[in-house]
């Protein structure tokens, strides 16, 4: 009888370890689906970041391709902006030897067009009296602005407008502000421009280069 009852207890008990196990098991699948599932998902954000970025960059090299200084100018020499859609337009090309970067300028600044080239975020327009601000994406590559700290006092800058003038600036201030403060921005008498970006390292911090017309 005794033996009977111990029989029973043991295969009792081989059940519930069984049992326990399968539960494990079927725990552990559900996990293992669970991360796959989330990997996928991540995989997926990261391709179509990918694409979006791929699609941001071809539209920055058709505008420069369609856009460039051969094609900017109109043929009477007169100040004749170009138009792109939306009351967008290009008023100027801008050059920075010293970090070789070759971009239009766009007429106005928002968060998609700052995404395909530079723009103006106040001031006139291009080599006119007065503070041309002009801002530009920090991607952390060679694009736009991400070189922008490594202009130095004294570099050119080039601004061509619209009736193929081509002017030189010189570096002459380069600073880093907060990101609320707009005291860079304010007008002048005389022909300027400031280069806006952000500061990578800080994003509360924008990087600020100003720059004259060489006398």
């Amino acid at each position: 009888m005794n033996q009977i009852l111990i029989t029973e207890d043991k295969s009792y008990y081989c059940k519930n370890i069984l049992l326990k196990n399968k539960n494990i098991r079927r725990k552990y699948l559900f996990i293992f689906f669970i991360s796959i599932i989330i990997c996928i998902i991540l995989l997926l954000y990261v391709f179509y970041s990918y694409i979006l970025k791929l699609n941001e960059k071809k539209k920055t090299s058709t505008i420069k391709d369609k856009y460039n200084i051969t094609t900017l100018y109109s043929s009477n020499n007169s100040y004749n902006v170009i138009k792109l859609s939306n009351n967008i337009e290009i008023i100027g090309l801008l050059e920075i030897p010293s970090i070789n970067i070759s971009y239009p300028i766009l007429s106005n600044s928002s968060k998609e067009l700052l995404k395909i080239s530079v723009c103006k975020f106040s001031g006139p327009l291009p080599n006119r009296n007065g503070n041309l601000c002009i801002a530009g994406h920090n991607y952390k590559n060679s694009m736009m602005f991400s070189n922008l700290n490594n202009v130095n006092i004294n570099d050119s800058i080039y601004i061509t407008d619209l009736n193929n003038v081509k002017l030189e600036y010189i570096v002459y201030k380069k600073y880093k502000v907060k990101e609320n403060n707009l005291d860079c921005t304010q007008n002048t008498t005389d022909v300027q421009i400031t280069l806006i970006t952000c500061n990578n390292r800080n994003n509360k911090e924008r990087i600020v280069i100003k720059a004259k017309v060489k006398e």
